[in-house]
C-alpha cells in the first residue's frame, strides 16, 4: 500500500541452475521493459493500482508468481501515531474531503460514505454524507437532506443534537462543542459552554461561513464582516476594527484568520508560538486553515 505520488517496489527471488528471464505483468498484461527481478516505480498514480505478477522462464520451464496486490490511496498522514491514526485503511480512494480530530481521522468518499480510523471509528450505515468535521473526541456530518449526524464521546453533551435541524449547509467542530450553519443563514451551536461559545448572538444573521476554535466561535456574514464570541483570553474573538470584504475564516486554539477578497490575510489573537506572525508579502491567497497553534495559507 502507498499513497498517490509515493513509491512502489516489488521483487522476486528465483533459484535456478540456468539463466532466467523475467517479464512483469499488470492485471495479466505484459509491462513493456519490465524484465528485471525488481519492479519499481515512483510517483504512483491511481491507475497503477491492481494485480502484479512476474513470469520467470529458463530453458526448461516457465513459472508465474502469485499476484501481488498494489493499493494506491489518496490520503497521507504524519505525526503522532499513539492511537494508530497514521495507519491508513486499505482502499482509501475516491476521497472528496478529510478531517482530523485529536487522535483520529475521517475521510469522506465521493459516494457519500465515511471512513474513520484512530481513536474513533465510524458507525455502520454512514452513507449519503455531504460534509464532515472532527472534534476532539467526536465527529459530525451533514447528510444529503441537510440533517446532522454525530458520533463519539458525549462527555460534555457535544453529541446531543439540537432538535429540528434539517437544512444544515456547513458544520464546524470545536473542543467539546459544535456549530452548524443553516440554509437561512442562521447559526446553531451546542455542547460545552463554559465561555459562552454556544450562546449565538441574537443579532447574527445572513451567515455564509462558520469556524469553531478550541472554545470560541467565528461567523462570516454575507456583507463580508466577522462576528466572534466565546473564550477571549488572547483576543481571538476581538475582530480587528474595519475588517471587511472577508471571504473565508479559520479558528485555532487561541488565534483567528480571515481571508479578504483581494487575496490578503489578517491574523489576530494569541501569538505565543508565532501563529499570528504572518510572513510579509503573502498575496494571492485562496484558502486558509488554523491548526492548534499554527496557521496555513494556500
Amino acid at each position: 500500500y502507498t499513497f498517490r505520488g509515493g513509491s512502489v517496489s516489488l521483487s522476486v527471488a528465483v533459484t535456478s541452475q540456468q539463466p532466467v528471464s523475467y517479464q512483469w505483468q499488470f492485471n495479466g498484461t505484459n509491462l513493456p521493459g519490465a524484465t528485471d527481478p525488481v519492479l519499481a516505480f515512483t510517483n504512483a498514480q491511481l491507475n497503477q493500482a491492481g494485480q502484479y505478477c512476474v513470469v520467470v522462464s529458463n530453458a526448461s520451464a516457465t513459472e508465474v508468481s502469485a499476484n501481488a496486490t498494489v493499493e494506491i490511496g489518496q490520503v497521507i498522514a504524519w505525526g503522532d501515531d499513539s492511537f494508530n491514526q497514521l495507519e491508513l485503511p486499505r482502499g482509501l480512494t475516491n476521497i472528496a474531503a478529510v478531517a482530523a480530530g485529536a487522535y483520529h481521522n475521517l475521510a469522506l468518499r465521493a459516494d457519500g460514505t465515511v471512513v474513520g480510523w484512530g481513536s474513533i471509528g465510524t458507525p455502520d450505515g454512514m452513507t449519503n454524507i455531504t460534509s464532515i468535521a472532527a472534534g476532539w473526541n467526536y465527529d459530525l456530518g451533514v447528510t444529503v437532506n441537510g440533517s446532522l449526524i454525530i458520533w463519539g464521546s458525549n462527555s460534555l453533551a457535544e453529541t446531543g443534537l439540537p432538535v429540528g435541524i434539517s437544512d444544515a449547509v456547513a458544520i464546524s467542530a470545536g473542543n467539546s462543542f459544535c456549530m452548524a450553519l443553516r440554509a437561512n443563514g442562521q447559526v446553531v451551536a451546542w455542547g460545552a459552554n463554559p465561555y459562552g461559545q454556544t450562546n449565538v448572538p441574537i443579532s447574527l444573521t445572513n451567515v455564509t461561513a462558520i469556524a469553531a476554535g478550541y472554545d470560541f466561535c467565528l461567523a462570516l456574514q454575507k456583507n463580508g464582516t466577522i462576528l466572534g464570541w466565546g473564550e477571549d483570553g488572547w483576543g481571538q474573538v476581538d475582530v480587528p476594527p474595519g475588517l471587511s470584504n472577508v471571504v473565508a475564516i479559520a479558528a485555532g486554539f487561541a488565534h483567528s484568520l480571515a481571508l479578504r477578497a483581494d487575496g490578503t490575510m489578517v491574523v489576530w489573537g494569541g501569538d505565543y508560538n508565532g501563529q499570528t506572525d504572518m510572513p510579509s508579502g503573502i498575496t494571492n491567497v485562496i484558502a486558509i486553515q488554523a491548526g492548534g497553534n499554527h496557521s496555513l495559507a494556500m
